[in-house]
């Protein structure tokens, strides 16, 4: 081995050991990546926030009102469309429950040759006229003793007047809470009054509520248990049923 060797050799160890030396004390390297400022993101992200709760509560209102039976998607009904006429069957709520009419039938008055003898019988309806029977149904679903009366249902003709009744069943006047009872009740009237509406007025609220009976009074039941000839529907008057003049 040669003194040369040895120095490059030994400078070659030289120079290995001091880099290696070198890299004692030196900080590490470290990347560091710098974004451009954000200054709007903090305000979309507080907007989206507030969205979203205001969502939130008006999805809440909404729901309560439904429930309570209210209905914000159907548009509001104009002050000039008229009262509410609910149908037959349809059970509507009132102050102490609910209140429907189930039934209704118009049935013909009897001629003089059907009544001989029967003179001055209570209720009886003369020829020319029709009785109304309107069954309705009085549901109390609070928790004290409801009174009622037969009267507070009316037959409404066609130029919005009160038929008087003519005929109820005795009733107790007093409904136990969380029971119902049925109530019948009849109004003479004629063919030509129709259509008919029944009115409700609810004791506590004063509200009339009101009832379409459809096409009763378009078709006639014979009084005396005979097929009664219809002709024309609604457009005419059954036959040997005449209106008065």
């Amino acid at each position: 081995m040669t003194g040369t060797d040895t120095n490059e050799r030994t400078g070659s160890l030289t120079r290995r050991l001091a880099r290696r030396l070198g890299q004692f004390g030196r900080a590490p390297m470290t990347a560091i990546v710098v974004q451009p400022p954000r200054t709007g993101m903090p305000w979309v992200r507080i907007g989206l926030s507030a969205a979203l709760v205001v969502s939130c509560i008006a999805g809440c209102a909404l729901a309560v009102d439904m429930i309570r039976g209210n209905n914000p998607l159907v548009g509001a009904t104009s002050a000039n469309a008229g009262p509410v006429i609910h149908a037959i069957g349809e059970d509507v709520k009132t102050s102490f429950g609910v209140v429907a009419v189930e039934h209704a039938v118009a049935i013909s008055g009897l001629q003089d040759s059907q009544i001989t003898g029967a003179h001055g019988v209570p209720g009886l309806v003369q020829a020319g006229s029709i009785d109304v029977q309107v069954g309705a149904v009085i549901t109390n679903l609070t928790d004290k003793v409801l009174t009622y009366q037969p009267t507070q249902f009316e037959l409404i003709d066609n130029s919005g007047a009160s038929v008087a009744i003519s005929r109820a069943a005795e009733l107790p006047g007093e409904l136990q809470p969380y029971a119902a009872i049925d109530v019948l009740v009849d109004f003479v009237t004629t063919t030509d009054a129709r259509p008919f509406k029944v009115r409700f007025v609810d004791p506590a609220t004063k509200e009339a509520i009101l009832i379409g009976l459809g096409d009763v009074g378009c078709t006639v039941q014979s009084g005396a248990g005979l097929p009664l000839p219809v002709a024309g529907g609604c457009t005419r008057a059954p036959a040997g049923d005449h209106t008065h003049g």
